[in-house]
């Protein structure tokens, strides 16, 4: 049911450790006062606040927070989902990886992922160093997701030189990870931009909730036309500057940003529908869109390989619509998922390797 496909695909910038809670904090709740938190009584405030989000966190909470928690590990961060998704699928993919510890390095290992070491594609474990580790944790309940960061690598943009100087060779890229660094490091984003520029292979830019100033980078890789396919979810498109999360508000917004921006396509997935925006290629970016949707669905059910299994669940309530430029898309629904984390990359990778590869 899954396509074959040739390309050679790298995805960057980040992977680590996830710590996925399965038990509560018993604080009591008081609101933040900065965007940094420090206590976790604010941890609690924001877990009983609404959406997805993505929080930063000092490392004395980290430390503090970590030790009264007990949960899965699973390899984490967007580059790390997007590779394992595809993996999962049993399609490779070259990952980059700024921090290599032998732990995750042997999780890797166990999917068809090369990381770049010495100009050649290397498996993980081959590649690894006594590197820091770095656990972002992640609470999930009632289908939404909260998480809290403290990673010097993301918010200072660490680089994987080897992947950057070996991406010349991709057919394409996926781009994700933006959201956690802190824009006094804009030199490595820099770095980034020149490489990104001189491109001939297909870029797709992955957005995400996180600092303030999300937005400023981001519109400097769309003005800098380095992005020619962009997913997000409805939540995430106030980095864009909508803040509603009307379909119809949505549809002439995206149609506005297609006139503004180069991009190829544009795609909005939410766990209700699949909004996609494109030049050419409707066919080719319809099917891709319903392959992402059973894709994420079967992987909500804790194995993305129950594409059968996906299939047999409702659709959500949203009608297809085919606009000249545009469709609208129903997704399918589980009920009871046991994986909200990660869905929005598995999303992003899908629909691009399927619609512009």
């Amino acid at each position: 049911m899954i396509p074959k496909t040739n390309k050679k695909i790298y995805t960057s910038l980040f992977v680590h450790w996830d710590l996925i809670a399965k038990t509560k904090l018993k604080t009591k709740p008081v609101k933040p006062c900065s965007e940094k938190l420090t206590r976790p009584q604010e941890i609690s405030y924001l877990l009983k606040q609404e959406g997805d989000k993505e929080y930063p966190i000092t490392e004395e909470l980290f430390n503090t927070v970590k030790e009264k928690l007990k949960g899965e590990m699973r390899i984490g961060g967007n580059a790390g989902n997007a590779s394992v998704s595809l993996g999962e699928l049993s399609i490779p993919s070259i990952l980059s990886s700024p921090i290599r510890p032998e732990s995750l390095m042997k999780k890797l290992s166990e999917y068809p992922i090369k990381l770049i070491s010495n100009n050649k594609e290397t498996k993980p474990v081959l590649c690894s160093r006594k590197d820091p580790e770095f656990i972002h944790i992640i609470f999930e309940e009632k289908n939404q997701r909260k998480i809290f960061t403290y990673d010097p690598m993301c918010e200072e943009l660490w680089l994987d030189y080897d992947f950057w100087s070996a991406v010349k060779n991709a057919d394409l890229l996926f781009l994700s990870g933006f959201h956690l660094v802190d824009r006094k490091y804009e030199k490595n984003l820099k770095y980034i931009l020149d490489i990104l520029q001189e491109r001939k292979y297909k870029t797709h830019l992955e957005l995400a909730h996180g600092k303030k100033d999300t937005h400023l980078i981001i519109k400097k890789l769309l003005d800098y036309d380095c992005v020619d396919s962009l997913g997000l979810n409805q939540d995430e498109l106030y980095i864009l500057g909508l803040k509603s999360k009307s379909i119809e508000d949505i549809k002439l917004f995206c149609s506005g940003f297609m006139k503004e921006y180069n991009v190829q396509r544009l795609c909005i997935h939410t766990s209700e529908y699949r909004l996609v925006f494109f030049r050419k290629n409707p066919e080719k970016n319809l099917k891709a869109s319903q392959l992402s949707s059973l894709v994420c669905t079967a992987k909500t059910t804790g194995n993305i390989k129950n594409l059968r299994k996906a299939s047999l669940f409702g659709n959500s309530e949203v009608k297809l619509e085919k606009g000249k430029n545009y469709f609208l898309l129903p997704v399918k629904k589980n009920p009871n998922p046991k994986i909200i984390t990660g869905l929005g990359d598995t999303a992003g990778i899908t629909e691009f390797v399927f619609s512009m590869g």
